[in-house]
């Protein structure tokens, strides 16, 4: 089916203000209304990184839907967060959208800041209630401090559990951060998860410790060698 274009959506991707402005001052509901990918004017501009556009839209159109999702149920923090936008963080964020909102893959906005290695995104995000928590598990069961530790980013890891993340919840697998920084070779991020308290003995739904599951010999005695 051929995807259909919205004169508006069209614009604010584009980066044209102008015609947003025209279109918006003509029929201030078309503000909320979505094109065939669900996504609204502020969803564009946002994705596309047109500022000036945001910045109008909500300065201009106050019932815009700060919320709105997309059709895979991205809101515009997700948007943001993903692809590290400070800019569009800072102008969406005291308006108060929800941070927590899950898109369909149960994802949070703090999931897709710390996947992406947005580390002031991530803080942005927990100053404005974003929660490291169990409540926001994804699909998958994981929690950000997962995602961090399999990317083996220790700025993130530390910065998560001093904001209160758990440290030693489980996946869908069974799995904790330590499986997940020992299977991914993240030695230094292992090792602190561990003098932190996690468990080199909890095991998976396989009856599998972190060490079991280590990337290769290499990072298992190096971890060892460095706990010693």
């Amino acid at each position: 089916m051929e995807t259909k274009e919205y004169p508006l959506q069209v614009a604010a991707r584009d980066g044209d203000l102008a015609t947003v402005k025209e279109i918006l001052s003509r029929d201030p509901k078309q503000v909320n209304l979505v094109d065939s990918d669900g996504r609204s004017a502020l969803l564009w501009a946002v994705s596309m990184g047109h500022k000036n556009i945001v910045e109008w839209i909500l300065d201009n159109q106050k019932p815009a839907d700060i919320d709105q999702t997309d059709a895979s149920g991205w809101t515009v923090v997700h948007i943001a967060s993903s692809t590290g936008n400070i800019d569009m963080l800072q102008l969406v964020l005291p308006l108060d959208p929800d941070v927590n909102e899950k898109a369909n893959g149960g994802q949070t906005p703090l999931h897709l800041a710390v996947g992406k290695n947005r580390i002031d995104a991530v803080r942005l995000l927990l100053d404005h209630g974003a929660k490291p928590s169990v409540r926001t598990k994804d699909g998958q069961g994981q929690i950000p401090l997962v995602r961090a530790a399999a990317n083996g980013s220790m700025v993130m890891v530390k910065t998560l559990l001093e904001n209160g993340s758990p440290l030693s919840t489980t996946d869908i697998n069974g799995w904790t951060a330590l499986h997940h920084a020992m299977a991914e070779g993240q030695g230094d991020v292992a090792v602190y998860l561990i003098q932190q308290g996690a468990s080199a003995e909890a095991v998976d739904s396989d009856n599998k410790t972190p060490f079991d599951v280590a990337v290769d010999t290499k990072v298992l005695e190096y971890v060892k060698s460095q706990l010693a």
